[in-house]
């Protein structure tokens, strides 16, 4: 008995079997069709089983009738059902029965390849790899391979993966034109899998097919760093004739190393042969504003505003319009330091930028603590919708942040002890309750807190110098603080924050000399008033006065309420 025409469109309305050769006219289907009456009602009490959360007999229905139509459709919606089951041994069954039906389906092969990784069998994954990239057409291999990576990247034998990808691209790895690509997905595995040797190797000769192709060097971004010199030989010679954007990349992953000189250099050759790439004044203009180098970091985002104006028109894509607001952002800072509240507060006020809105509530709020109106501020970032989790934290630190200035440490450690016990694993509250601790005086918690992180997260180098520097600060166990910090800075090396916890700790041993090479190493690569306090003191000491009285000055200009630079310029009677 055959399904009425209205019936058929039904049940692919209601179900979405797409694919299915649905009969149009006549209402009848031909007699010699394989999608007859009783298979349509098979797919129908398939489907109803699974809604009625019978999903066994719901797939195994399924699975029946895409064997007897040999039908893809219902091939994926067999996998899709027991996928949504959970239930990947049925998944597994479904996918390599799709395969044997259709040998020359690339959708079947990857839909097996991704159920076997789900399954954590990356070892069995290694022949549905191959098979798609046989039937992968020759345009679209490169592309194809690039992506394997992000397939692999969460098997949890890391190794394992990367060896079966590298001998799945086995044929590919001397290829003109894929084998740079394939090389680069190696590397990408083999960071992944923690061998940075293997992937510099693996990059190098991707970069030795082809030394024009850009995605070795994109992999390269990622481990640059001086203890790979014939990578970063590699990148900088790439770089001349590279376009903006990756210039721009560059620039980036100098900045996530700390190499801020490097960073300026590298955007100032960039903008030097691309004056119209807007981005790049951008990033430009915070890097200074973040230095404090304010007359630069004003030109270069009014520069980038200038470029990215909608003009009459107020169609601004999401993207420029999150850019100008970062930009109004960073000028908002730069009229915070003048104390010019009004002209940060005008600022702040042309943010428009979705993404962006948080942030910016924020800095409303942290310029009306300063001018002594906290209780306001308090209720503005209450006020303030949280759209995600990241904005949430945000809220909370924000909050933390300006009870903490105005010295209401209690009512933070309230709140704080409030979020864990909601979230007791979460590192970066655990991380701001043990420096309320600290300004409370209570530093037998303070150091628990910042153990139980160590412990919880310990690639967190927050954490290793922080306790350094604390017990630095107070003359305590300073082997102990030094071994701390220096464990740090090999987990964030070039951090200057570090650098200058580093220096203090050698300041507090005694160590003068290497004391005020390390502050003044940090100082120089992020101006900052505490620091300056630091390398002003052991100046100071060391009988540098006018130096001393530079730093002093400049650290002031920086932040004049920063307490631990007004607590030194008082105790070493410093005339300013």
């Amino acid at each position: 008995m055959h399904l009425t025409h209205r019936l058929r469109a039904v049940i692919a309305g209601i179900f979405g079997l797409a694919g299915l050769a649905m009969a149009t006219a006549p209402e009848e289907a031909p007699p010699q069709s394989s999608l007859n009456g009783r298979l349509f009602y098979e797919i129908l009490l398939g489907e109803l089983s699974v809604r009625a959360e019978d999903t066994g007999a719901g797939f195994s229905l399924m699975l029946d009738a895409a064997r007897k139509a040999q039908s893809p459709a219902l091939y994926r919606r067999a996998v899709d059902i027991a996928l949504q089951a959970r239930a990947g041994t049925s998944a597994l069954s479904a996918a390599r029965a799709w395969t044997q039906a259709d040998p020359q389906s690339r959708e079947a092969q990857r839909y097996l390849l991704q159920i076997l990784l789900g399954l954590n069998q990356p070892q069995e994954a290694a022949t549905p790899l191959s098979r798609v990239l046989e039937l992968t057409p020759d345009e679209e291999k490169s592309d194809m391979v690039w992506s394997i990576a992000g397939i692999f990247e969460h098997a949890s034998d890391k190794k394992l993966a990367s060896r079966v990808v590298q001998q799945a691209l086995a044929g590919l790895l001397s290829s003109a034109s894929h084998g740079a690509t394939a090389w680069s997905t190696i590397a990408r595995l083999r960071i992944n899998a923690g061998e940075p040797e293997q992937a510099v190797q693996a990059i190098l000769e991707g970069h030795r097919l082809d030394s024009g192709a850009e995605r070795p060097m994109l992999v390269a971004l990622t481990l640059l760093d001086k203890k790979h010199p014939r990578l970063e030989e590699a990148v900088q010679a790439y770089v001349l004739n590279a376009t903006p954007d990756f210039r721009l990349r560059h620039a980036r992953a100098l900045l996530n190393q700390q190499r801020i000189k490097d960073a300026q250099a590298a955007l100032i050759a960039l903008l030097a042969k691309h004056p119209e790439f807007a981005e790049g004044w951008l990033v430009q203009g915070l890097l200074y504003e973040a230095l404090a180098q304010d007359a630069e970091a004003q030109n270069q985002l009014q520069t980038f505003l200038k470029l990215t104006d909608p003009g009459t028109t107020d169609q601004v894509g999401a993207e420029i319009r999150r850019g100008r607001s970062q930009a109004f952002m960073g000028l908002a800072d730069i009229a915070e330091r003048k104390k010019d509240w009004a002209g940060a507060q005008a600022w702040l006020e042309r943010v428009d930028s979705p993404q962006e809105a948080m942030r910016a509530g924020v800095k409303l709020a942290r310029l009306l603590a300063r001018q002594n109106r906290v209780e306001e501020a308090l209720t503005l970032i209450e006020q303030q919708e949280a759209g995600n989790a990241d904005e949430a934290r945000l809220k909370i630190n924000a909050t933390v942040q300006i009870l903490r200035d105005s010295k209401q440490y209690d009512r933070a450690k309230a709140l704080l002890s409030q979020m864990l016990r909601r979230n007791p694993g979460e590192t970066e509250s655990i991380y701001t309750l043990a420096m309320v601790h600290e300004r409370l005086g209570e530093m037998a918690e303070m150091e628990r807190l910042l153990r139980q992180i160590i412990s919880l997260k310990p690639e967190d180098s927050g954490a290793y110098n922080a306790l350094g520097y604390s017990l630095a600060d107070r003359g305590e166990r300073l082997p102990e603080a030094k071994e701390l910090i220096r464990k740090a800075l090999e987990l964030s090396p070039n951090d200057p924050f570090i650098t200058d916890s580093l220096g203090w700790a050698e300041f507090r041993s005694g160590n003068l000399v290497e004391a005020v090479r390390l502050l003044r190493q940090a100082f120089e690569s992020r101006p900052d008033a505490e620091i300056a306090a630091h390398l002003g003191e052991a100046l100071w000491v060391q009988q540098q006065r006018s130096q001393a009285l530079d730093v002093f000055r400049r650290g002031l200009e920086l932040n004049d309420q920063n307490e631990t630079l007004l607590e030194t310029i008082k105790r070493l009677n410093v005339a300013l």
